[in-house]
């Protein structure tokens, strides 16, 4: 195979950016016309294998300087986004001299046909033969080398900057036989972790700087996270040797990231309890949108804002995690008679928040109306309730076989999921100041102290008809039906969740069947994470349901429940008898804003899992005629995204959609402070806790004293774990977790105020609560023997050797 020597052309390495010189000299042609330092040299393009090294290699080789030369082979396709053939083809370092380059440039054509390449192809690159280059430049004489990537290519978090270094060419680390120093910067160049391989870091800070910034900044020249080989020279000069696309298979971790500015403050407060961790692109799309248009068109109706933006404007992604925009609340509440920086904070997070800083008021004739038209929406708010039930009952999908009709029906209906969520929202604004309210007055017009705090969750407990808080107590019922046949109840919680499930569905159930066919007929659409439309209702996925039952009717046959059936909730005129009318009044407000913000929540769920189950048809059919690798992948690609894979049939989708998933796993487990200001990123290692003696003070939900086991819990995945008796501490709750309430003997939350969901379902169903004492989950450990006062709103740790706790 002698190939043409007239096809045969020697390329300065700046004009290699075609593809036909191969993937490695594309991407150093590409450094140089950005201004990077590149070691001069040239490309031999046409070369096949056996074929003689034409006598224009010399000359090129002459005119270098016929020193030392790097020869590198450059194949198409290597390098390259899809398949980097990394380490597959020769390189040949320290060549010098004519009969060398002869012999360097041999071995590398001669690679191309290699047995190590050939796999690589086979397995990554579909079977390609790629065609060869050969790369030829000058040798750095390195006192240093190494990689450096733009973004952690483990988990493409953009905001770590990995480099890597071994003494020498570098040729040792590549080939995996040399432990390198191992550095970490930010995208500053600021060095965060050092781990020298020996006594001493072979870099300076400086010099490691100098590299990280390089990457970031080629990565912004070439749009995409790259990998860059480099090498510092005997004097200290940074060259670039080779750059190439980073192939793992992630999607980028901030792709659907949208924040406001970079001096405002984000908090997970409330809406992190909504939508807890990382979302799915399609909820991404569309419930986070309507979020943030609900919010701004209660701005709209007050007057604050004089239209709604199509941007979010309320509401922050990042990471695929969601965020509430502080200041943007905050300079509505200062164009609001009535309301104050405090006021909102405390009705939104449960406690001030000194990150936000105080913004001027609006003149007062200003403030007054807007106060006017706010009274009138915040009293308005019980109206929503009647056509959010018409929404529900209208609100049915035809379904059918055909995918492009299925999304058609969906993108129709979609205006009716934006307006339940302005219509819950509505509520749930009226709900936060009925109680803020309450708390104001009693404090007459103060910041509340916490008697007062625990006066007020006092009053506005006992609201009765509260539709979450019936989740728990028909779950015990259920519990109590399967406890009345011991013999049955002893198979059915030693079986499988599958094969207890199929046994409740299964007439011989008898009553306990009919009791969980009535849960599920009335709260089967509720489920953890419930706004998530990845997330499948109980009614489609009822054995996390089951496993809590099993769990139950274990601790009801063993009877070692530590805490009695709920009482009754008390009724409103005995929690109100000491106040005067003004109070009593307010109380009864807030208890009936409460039922109204829990309908309307549920009506909401409702609805959202309506589109769920109508998604989930759509990938169905998106899988069944090739275009998604499965079903669930639908949840993986925006509500636009999906009209142009059923529609258009867009190939590039279906990938796009399970690097998507992958990059959803690694967000899932990023943990962010809970307020933040500008750009934050994922927690590196567990905040410094306050409360170092063990003691936490929140917010009083649930009065009531218990002392027990603790059980820490992260992740809702872990709920099976729990145990009878045990005090139960989450970084928040919902309505999700309330059927795993009748094995606790109390509730501690990080997150969280008076009015979240998880906190109204324990103050009804009786269980001894205190939310907001943001470090809970980080100070205690599961096993830790604590104690909960819910009068005092106290989480404190018990010395076992003395019986006695820390301070409480």
């Amino acid at each position: 195979m002698s190939g043409d020597r007239e096809n045969i052309r020697v390329v300065p390495l700046a004009d290699a950016a075609d593809g036909q010189a191969g993937g490695k000299a594309a991407g150093l042609a590409r450094l140089l016309a950005t201004g990077f330092d590149v070691p001069a040299g040239f490309v031999v393009v046409g070369l096949e294998p056996g074929g003689a090294v034409p006598g224009s290699v010399i000359e090129a080789y002459r005119a270098l300087g016929a020193g030392p030369v790097a020869v590198r082979s450059s194949a198409a396709g290597e390098d390259g986004a899809g398949a980097s053939y990394a380490g597959q083809f020769e390189s040949v370092l320290w060549v010098e001299g004519e009969e060398a380059l002869r012999g360097a440039v041999e071995r590398c054509l001669a690679s191309l046909r290699g047995q190590r390449a050939a796999v690589y192809g086979q397995a990554v690159a579909g079977g390609s033969a790629p065609r060869m280059s050969v790369v030829v430049q000058r040798m750095v004489d390195a006192r240093a080398a190494g990689v450096v990537f733009s973004v952690d290519p483990a988990t493409m978090r953009g905001d770590r900057v990995p480099v890597e270094a071994v003494p020498g060419v570098g040729e040792g680390l590549v080939a995996g036989r040399v432990v390198p120093d191992r550095y970490e910067t930010d995208r500053t160049g600021r060095v965060r972790r050092r781990e020298p391989a020996g006594g001493s870091a072979l870099l300076s800070e400086e010099e490691i700087g100098a590299i990280a910034r390089g990457a970031v900044a080629a990565e912004t020249a070439w749009g995409r996270p790259l990998d860059l080989e480099w090498a510092l020279d005997r004097r200290g000069r940074l060259w670039w040797l080779q750059a190439r696309p980073i192939t793992t298979p992630l999607a980028d971790l901030t792709e659907f990231d949208a924040l406001q500015g970079e001096d405002d403050v984000y908090a997970r407060f409330n809406i992190g309890e909504m939508i807890p961790g990382a979302v799915c692109p399609l909820t991404l799309s569309t419930a986070i949108p309507a979020i943030d248009r609900a919010v701004q068109r209660m701005m709209v109706w007050v007057g604050t804002r004089p239209r709604v933006e199509p941007d979010l404007q309320t509401v922050a992604v990042r990471y695929g995690h969601v965020f509430f925009n502080l200041s943007r609340i905050v300079e509505f509440a200062g164009r609001v008679a009535g309301m104050s920086r405090e006021s909102a904070m405390h009705a939104l997070c449960g406690r001030d928040i000194p990150e936000v800083r105080r913004v001027p008021n609006a003149p007062r004739r200003v403030r007054a109306i807007h106060g006017v038209r706010y009274a009138h929406y915040v009293l308005a708010a019980h109206r929503c309730i009647a056509p959010l039930r018409r929404q529900l009952a209208a609100l049915q999908f035809l379904g059918g076989n055909d995918a492009a009709a299925v999304y058609r029906e969906l993108d129709a209906k979609l205006p009716v999921l934006f307006e339940a969520y302005f219509l819950h929202i509505h509520n749930s604004a009226a709900s936060g100041v009925g109680s803020g309210t309450l708390e104001a007055v009693l404090a007459g017009g103060g910041r509340p102290t916490p008697e007062q705090e625990r006066e007020a969750a006092r009053l506005i407990g006992g609201a009765g008809g509260v539709e979450s808080a019936g989740v728990p107590v028909e779950f015990e019922r259920i519990v109590e039906r399967l406890a009345a046949d011991r013999a049955a109840a002893e198979r059915f919680r030693s079986a499988t969740p599958a094969g207890a499930l199929a046994w409740l569905r299964s007439p011989a159930s008898a009553d306990a069947g009919f009791a969980f066919e009535r849960f599920l007929a009335r709260h089967g659409h509720r489920a953890f994470r419930e706004l998530d439309l990845r997330q499948p209702g109980w009614a489609d996925d009822p054995l996390p349901l089951v496993r809590s039952l099993q769990a139950m009717t274990a601790t009801r046959l063993q009877r070692s429940s530590t805490r009695p059936v709920p009482k009754a909730p008390a009724d409103d005129a005995g929690n109100e008898g000491r106040h005067g009318l003004a109070v009593r009044l307010l109380a009864r407000y807030a208890r009936q804003a409460i039922r109204n913000r829990e309908t309307s929540k549920s009506l909401l769920v409702a609805i959202s899992d309506r589109f769920k189950r109508a998604y989930r048809r759509l990938g169905e059919l998106l899988a069944r005629d090739g275009r998604l690798a499965d079903a669930d992948l639908v949840f993986f690609l925006t509500h636009a995204e999906l009209g142009r894979l059923a529609l258009d049939r867009d190939p590039s989708l279906g990938s796009r959609a399970a690097l998507r998933r992958r990059a959803h796993e690694v967000q899932g487990a990023f943990e962010f402070p809970e307020v933040f200001v500008g750009r934050a990123e994922p927690l590196e290692e567990p905040v410094a806790a306050a409360g170092g003696d063990g003691v936490l003070s929140g917010k009083p939900i649930r009065g009531g004293v218990v002392e027990g086991p603790a059980r820490v819990i992260r992740s809702f995945a872990e709920a099976a774990t729990l145990q009878p008796g045990e005090i139960l501490i989450v970084p928040q709750t919902d309505v999700g977790w309330s059927p795993y309430f009748g094995l606790l003997s109390g509730l501690a939350t990080d997150l969280g105020s008076p009015m979240s969901h998880g906190a109204v379902v324990a103050r009804e169903y009786g269980l001894p609560a205190v939310t907001n004492l943001r470090v809970a989950t980080r100070v205690f450990r599961t096993g830790d023997r604590v104690r909960l006062d819910g009068d005092r709103g106290l989480l404190c740790r018990v010395d076992p050797s003395a019986g006695e706790s820390t301070t409480c």
